[in-house]
């Protein structure tokens, strides 16, 4: 089984992506803030699920987590599920709701 996570970006209407845990990182828990590339840039995003083989895309590999920024979850599990039913309900992106849902300057 890979060590990967599903991770909201703050980018309008894109839904939570896929990120390999390279071994030299510990394995972040939901509500955590990491970076990660996305393109050419690299973003601060927020861990929102666990996922395992199922999810991957067989034969594509998962780009790595680039660092973790939290010790501790900034966000309890109770609001990345608000986070999640509010970006269904209002129809925009995952991390659209996650943004609003954290502390200011946060990203």
């Amino acid at each position: 089984m890979s060590r990967a996570v599903l991770v909201a970006l703050p980018v309008p209407a894109l839904d939570a992506l896929s990120y390999e845990v390279p071994v030299n990182l510990s394995y972040p828990e939901i509500g955590t803030r990491v970076l990660v590339p996305l393109g050419k840039r690299v973003l601060t995003g927020c861990v929102v699920g666990r996922t395992d083989d199922s999810h991957i895309s067989a034969g594509v590999p998962l780009r790595p987590l680039l660092e973790v920024l939290d010790f501790e979850p900034l966000l309890p599990v109770e609001i990345v599920e608000l986070a999640r039913w509010v970006g269904e309900y209002y129809a925009c992106g995952l991390g659209e709701a996650i943004a609003a849902a954290m502390p200011p300057r946060a990203w």
